[in-house]
């Protein structure tokens, strides 16, 4: 899930400035176009991923660490 949810920090982060400033401007009736609900989908991804992904990186090296001493 760590991966992931990078990834689509990495895609959000580098495609969708655009998109961020036009639903921060609001949607009028005229300028809604059929790629409104993806756009939607994906930013609520986007939510979930930056909420995710500080909690998937701690868990991840914690497992890291543990299986290093467990080795030694």
């Amino acid at each position: 899930m760590l991966s992931l949810s990078i990834i689509v920090l990495a895609l959000t982060m580098l495609n969708l400035e655009h998109v961020v400033f036009n639903l921060m401007g609001g949607i009028r009736a005229e300028d809604r176009s059929i790629h409104d609900d993806s756009q939607g989908v994906v930013v609520m991804l986007t939510m979930f991923s930056i909420m995710a992904s500080p909690v998937l990186l701690l868990g991840y090296l914690i497992l890291v660490v543990h299986t290093y001493y467990e080795t030694r």
